[in-house]
């Protein structure tokens, strides 16, 4: 194969007797030497890094150092966690699998920006999922997941209610603490709407509401009250 046709250029004809960087320069700047001064065109074949003997790939580095300065910004990034150490988390005995963290801790570094999140509640209340909802183990509940797990907010509005909620209702926390599931911090919201804006149809969906929730707002009047009279 022949050697691309620019003057000093060394590297194998790619197209119209230019290597790539040339042909690129003429589909770019309709010259094949117009543009920003070529770079990295003098390299030594070596990698730059003192007493390395890797073959350069590019800007100067081998494929190891390259391959360290794209991922950590670093060509002599070393990994700062041994294998056979214990987790650099205090009071963590598990090894460490990445960054000085156990596989638990790692999860959360990456989840949540913090080794020690925390994301369990007090023993026997549920844990938190990722949105902050108490989640708790409630299986064979018509709106538990297949899992068995159920947000207490839906479970609390379910018991008030006394019937499973529907797909299209929610338990809405009043104060927009997600934590807080009292009764009477809970409302329920539903997202159903009519098929269309014709009279007809808004007034069987307003039949349809009346008779769906009448019987469901005198229970959780009830059952959401606040006996203190604090108002929650």
């Amino acid at each position: 194969m022949a050697e691309c046709s620019i003057e000093g250029c060394e590297r194998l004809e790619y197209r119209f007797n230019l290597c790539r960087r040339h042909h690129y320069r003429f589909i770019t700047h309709g010259s094949p030497t117009g543009g920003e001064p070529l770079r990295n065109t003098e390299h030594k074949g070596r990698c730059s890094i003192p007493n390395c003997e890797g073959e350069y790939l590019a800007k100067g580095l081998c494929a190891n150092h390259y391959a360290k300065r794209r991922s950590h910004g670093d060509p002599l990034y070393q990994r700062s966690f041994s294998n056979s150490q214990p987790c650099s988390v205090r009071g963590c005995s598990e090894l460490q699998i990445a960054r000085g963290f156990c596989g638990r801790h790692y999860q959360r570094v990456l989840k949540h920006g913090d080794p020690e999140i925390f994301l369990k509640g007090e023993v026997g209340k549920g844990t938190l999922d990722a949105k902050g909802y108490v989640i708790l183990y409630r299986p064979g509940h018509p709106n538990a997941h297949k899992t068995g797990r159920i947000r207490e907010n839906r479970l609390v509005m379910s018991e008030m209610l006394g019937r499973p909620l529907r797909a299209d209702e929610t338990a809405h926390h009043k104060n927009g603490i997600k934590t807080d599931n009292r009764p009477e911090n809970l409302e329920l919201w539903s997202s159903n709407h009519p098929p269309g804006q014709r009279v007809q149809d808004l007034v069987a969906w307003a039949r349809e509401i009346i008779e769906r929730y009448e019987r469901d707002i005198a229970t959780i009047s009830v059952a959401g009250s606040d006996p203190s009279g604090s108002g929650g």
